[in-house]
C-alpha cells in the first residue's frame, strides 16, 4: 500500500513549494529512490527542470522529462501517466493523480496559503478514508 507523506510549509514567505521539492528530490535521489514529479502545467514542469539543473553545483541530480532517457531515474511530467516509475511520486497537481496507488510512496507538498491548505486537507481526508498510511511534516 502506498505510504503518503504531507510536507507542509509553515511560512510561505521563506519556504516555497519549489524549495521544499528540491530538498525532497535531493534526499530521495541520494537515498537511491526513483522519483516521478507530476505537475498541472508545462510551465511549472519546465521551471522544475531548470531549478534541478542549478540547485546545487556540487551535487548533480540527473533528471529529465517523462518518456526520455534522462527521465528514467527522476522524471518530470505534466498531467501524464508515468510509465516506468513506481518508487516515489511527488504530486504538484491540484488533483490526486489516478495512478498514485502504483507508487511505494506519495509526497504532497502544501504551502501555507488558504487555497493550498484547503486542497491539502481534502487530499488528506481522501487518503485517510481509504486507509492509506499518512505522515505529516512541517517545514
Amino acid at each position: 500500500m502506498t505510504r503518503i507523506s504531507f510536507y507542509i510549509s509553515r511560512n510561505s514567505a521563506t519556504t516555497s513549494r519549489l524549495s521544499i521539492l528540491l530538498r525532497i528530490v535531493e534526499k530521495a535521489y541520494f537515498n537511491g529512490h526513483h522519483i516521478f514529479i507530476t505537475s498541472d502545467n508545462e510551465n511549472e514542469a519546465k521551471k522544475i527542470d531548470a531549478e534541478l539543473w542549478s540547485f546545487k553545483a556540487n551535487r548533480f541530480i540527473p533528471h529529465g522529462f517523462a518518456g526520455t532517457r534522462e527521465g528514467k531515474i527522476i522524471g518530470i511530467g505534466c498531467d501524464q501517466e508515468p510509465h516506468e516509475h513506481s518508487g516515489v511520486l511527488i504530486n504538484l497537481q491540484k488533483s490526486i493523480p489516478a495512478f498514485f496507488p502504483r507508487f511505494e510512496r506519495l509526497i504532497e507538498i502544501v504551502e501555507s496559503n488558504d487555497e493550498d491548505l484547503a486542497r491539502g486537507r481534502a487530499n488528506w481526508i481522501y487518503y485517510k478514508d481509504r486507509g492509506y498510511p499518512l505522515d505529516k511534516y512541517e517545514i
